[in-house]
Parts: structure tokens; C-alpha cells; sequence
């Protein structure tokens, strides 16, 4: 594994290179992923292991609930265009 020294450390100088960098190549601000298009989806329940008490020292096999992603887009889906009405 690779891993930058200097910027996660505080390295002010490194980061303003890398700043920088990233204007130069036009990249201003830090949206990175905003312009990925999301669908709707459901995601399924399953079992995951969560650490608990004290130091979180002790692995535990819970359940976690399904949901749906991005419900609010789902709910824009235009209806109403059949001839039942």
C-alpha cells in the first residue's frame, strides 16, 4: 500500500501543492462524484459484524434493515399515462 506522507500528517505546504495541482487541471472545489447519475434501488437486509462494548473489543453478527436508496427520485417517475383513468 502506498500512502502519501505529509498531507493526512498536516504537511500545509503539501497541501497547498496539491491544491494547486488540481486548479491547474481544472478542478476548483471538492465535488468529486457530484456529477455521477444515481437510480433508485432497494438495498437488501442482510447480517453484518459490528464491535461493541467497551473499546469496541467485541465483534457481534447483528442484523441490519434494507431501505431504499434515493426514494425521492423513484417518486418523480411520471405516472398516470395509461388509459384506466
Amino acid at each position: 500500500m502506498v500512502r502519501v506522507i505529509g498531507y493526512e500528517d498536516g504537511d500545509e505546504e503539501l497541501r497547498k501543492r496539491l491544491v494547486a495541482k488540481t486548479q491547474r487541471r481544472g478542478k476548483v472545489g471538492w465535488n468529486v462524484g457530484r456529477q455521477i447519475e444515481v437510480t433508485p434501488h432497494v438495498r437488501r437486509p442482510h447480517f453484518a459484524i459490528r464491535w461493541t462494548e467497551r473499546g469496541r473489543a467485541v465483534p457481534k453478527l447483528v442484523p441490519v434493515k434494507g431501505s431504499v436508496v434515493h426514494r425521492q427520485l423513484a417518486e418523480k417517475v411520471p405516472t398516470g399515462f395509461g388509459s384506466d383513468s
